[in-house]
């Protein structure tokens, strides 16, 4: 939740809002009880989690960044696509 929290002050602070991230939050959420699920210990879950959730949000930062648009703009497809994964 800490990583989590750092990243939202940013965008916060930048002015922008950003309501993918409880989707981001689901689908990392998901990948750890997989990844627990087929017996990966804890202390490799966690790293491999951070890093897969760091670069869906490097991308969507990219995204927003490359062609100058609000944080709030894109949010309707990285809204759902993280949340139709988890389904």
């Amino acid at each position: 939740m800490i990583p989590l929290a750092i990243g939202m002050t940013f965008v916060i602070l930048s002015g922008g809002i950003d309501l993918s991230v409880g989707a981001v939050m689901a689908l990392g959420s998901v990948i750890a009880a997989s990844l627990l699920q087929a017996g990966w210990s804890a202390a490799l879950v966690v790293p491999v989690v951070l890093l897969a959730v760091s670069a869906l949000g490097l991308v969507v930062g990219i995204m927003i960044s490359r062609f100058e648009i609000p944080p709030s703009s894109p949010r309707w497809p990285r809204c759902s696509w993280p949340a139709d994964c988890v389904w």
